[in-house]
């Protein structure tokens, strides 16, 4: 097969992830096709995607814009299958499709859009990727579930294919390159981590205020460190984060390299993951792999993510929140015993098991 995929996103967060650790095991899997990478050239050549079975053509588009429908290269090349592993489908492209679908956010918590059309444009494209797809990769069941509520059965074939954890987070990062790591970012000896771009559903606004009391009420040793990419549209955040670095329990980090992040996870307590919604949630995964206890939210895909690795909480809930921190935070056999929770639900999770279900799709959808 002529497999294309749309990789323009490749250095983003989250579905940037996706694209790197996905194309990573589908290609060398799927030596007897070739892989058409839509996307940045200078970005594409930096990935190791050198493979013989691979083309790059270069587009710079910007994603929910009218220049991807009406321009965008892929409406000239002749393809078996082409995968848009976002919502952002080109509607103008009568070839087999393949979408992925992370998430609903922007139709179950419309009130953080960065504007009036944001709603509209998303539940028409999403409607359109359901419709129009040949093939439709939800990455939850939650995910699934929330599809079909808002657009219900329609007959498309969807299958539930789960992600997965980068390698780099599964080893043990030796301890002087952590105190380098330390050093560099003037990290705090003891600190509960949150990792995840500053958007209003990640709920740090919450986690903050409850460190806050936590400290108030003795807990005077921890910190908090926060990595994320900051969200314009939402400057109350920032202000609270910069309010909590005044008062000195607050760290925040943006644009931190892939590589260092596996140490920040490491030297950490506690992760807090109390999210408001997610399709997936893979930062629990990499707090999984760097055997830490979790703590996260109760709803949508978390648990089905999370399994019995997590302490779960209602993500809306103060006083059940803080309590489980504190027992969190006091009692290190109760952390230990999370810590080794976490690591065996990793198992059921291979971005090689990913490859494969996903190049069976890709299989189908050319049929």
């Amino acid at each position: 097969m002529r497999i294309g995929f749309d990789a323009r996103m490749i250095a983003h967060s989250g579905i940037g992830t996706y694209i790197r650790s996905l194309l990573e095991e589908l290609i060398p899997l799927g030596n007897n096709h070739t892989f058409v990478l839509f996307g940045p050239e200078h970005l594409l050549k930096n990935f190791e995607f050198q493979n013989k079975n691979v083309e790059i053509i270069h587009t710079e588009h910007p994603i929910y814009s009218l220049q991807e429908q009406f321009f965008h290269p892929v409406m000239k090349e002749k393809l078996d299958v082409y995968h848009v592993p976002h919502y952002n489908i080109p509607i103008l492209y009568r070839g087999k499709l393949v979408v992925t679908l992370h998430d609903l956010n922007h139709l179950i918590m419309p009130e953080f859009l960065p504007n009036r059309w944001a709603y509209p444009y998303a539940k028409f494209m999403i409607n359109k990727a359901y419709h129009r797809a040949h093939q439709m990769i939800c990455v939850s069941q939650a995910t699934q579930n929330d599809l079909v509520e808002f657009y219900g059965e329609n007959g498309n074939n969807v299958s539930v294919i789960h992600e997965s954890v980068r390698p780099e987070f599964l080893y043990e990062i030796p301890e002087e390159d952590k105190i380098k790591i330390r050093t560099r970012y003037r990290l705090p000896q003891h600190y509960i981590l949150s990792v995840g771009i500053l958007k209003p559903h990640k709920n740090v606004m919450r986690l903050i205020k409850i460190i806050r009391d936590l400290r108030k009420e003795g807990f005077t040793k921890q910190s908090l460190v926060i990595v994320g990419k900051r969200f314009e549209k939402h400057p109350e955040i920032l202000v609270e984060i910069h309010k909590g670095e005044q008062e000195g329990f607050i760290r925040h980090l943006e644009n931190i390299p892939a590589q260092d992040l596996p140490a920040i996870y490491q030297m950490a307590d506690i992760f807090a993951f109390i999210s408001l919604h997610e399709g997936f949630g893979l930062p629990i995964l990499e707090a999984f792999a760097s055997e830490i206890p979790v703590l996260a939210s109760d709803v949508s895909s978390i648990p089905e993510v999370a399994g019995k690795g997590a302490m779960l909480v209602d993500p809306t809930d103060d006083i059940q929140i803080k309590k489980c921190l504190a027992r969190l935070l006091s009692d290190e056999n109760l952390r230990k015993e999370f810590a080794a929770k976490g690591m065996s639900e990793l198992s059921r999770f291979s971005w090689k098991k990913a490859a494969s279900e996903t190049l069976k799709v890709y299989e189908d959808a050319a049929k």
